[in-house]
């Protein structure tokens, strides 16, 4: 994912080197990109709480608050078989929620690089950005447009960084914590648990490896400045 910004950078210099491309079609695909952000976007804070509310109610099931629940008439008792369940729930909507970051990202990428493209005076102004969904992301990349000087820059900067430490480190320990738990449950076969263990680690690596980005991106407008190809 390094070098998906150089990537997308270049595949878009190539598509407008060749035969010219109607206006009209490139507007149709741009509103087609900011409605797929959109979608993606909302998917995502629906993958967080997910692993929110899979955390919660481990915690409520472990504490021995509720020994048992109801559902659809099938009662489900405390255990280490059931509670094996909630480590492989968060890791994978962990997993998924990254996937979708991911994708989200380069949909942005695309967004601000073909506007840059076809409607400067958009991109530069920074007014593209009101057409996004307001996730946290993309509050914090049109807020760049209110800040003004080094030291403001880098405290924003800070303060997007340290947000997303907390979306990506949270839920990894959330994990290591309902892991432990787990372990300490003796109706539980040493085999399962160290199963679970290796299928989540899965999950968190590859979801670590999906989520390295360089830190300068043409959708913040932060970045954005005139005369740059």
């Amino acid at each position: 994912m390094a070098d998906s910004v150089k990537t997308i950078d270049q595949d878009i210099k190539s598509l407008f080197s060749g035969t010219e491309i109607p206006t009209d079609l490139l507007n149709q695909y741009i509103t087609g990109l900011t409605d797929n952000l959109a979608v993606t976007e909302k998917a995502l804070n629906k993958d967080f709480f997910r692993i929110i509310i899979f955390f919660l109610a481990f915690v409520v099931l472990d504490s021995g608050l509720i020994e048992k629940l109801s559902i659809s008439g099938t009662e489900i008792k405390r255990s280490g078989y059931i509670l094996i369940s909630f480590p492989l729930l968060i890791s994978y909507f962990y997993y998924q929620f990254n996937c979708r970051v991911v994708f989200a990202h380069d949909i942005r990428i695309c967004l601000a690089l073909l506007l840059k493209r076809i409607h400067p005076e958009l991109y530069f102004g920074g007014f593209d950005l009101l057409l996004h969904y307001p996730s946290i992301r993309n509050v914090e990349s049109l807020q760049g447009k209110h800040v003004s000087g080094k030291l403001q820059n880098s405290l924003l900067n800070f303060s997007t960084t340290l947000v997303s430490a907390i979306f990506l480190l949270s839920p990894i320990l959330a994990l290591i914590y309902v892991l432990y738990r787990i372990g300490n449950y003796p109706d539980l076969p040493l085999a399962a648990l160290i199963g679970v263990i290796i299928i989540s680690t899965i999950f968190v690596i590859r979801s670590s490896i999906l989520t390295f980005r360089p830190p300068m991106e043409p959708d913040h407008y932060s970045q954005r400045k005139k005369g740059s190809s």
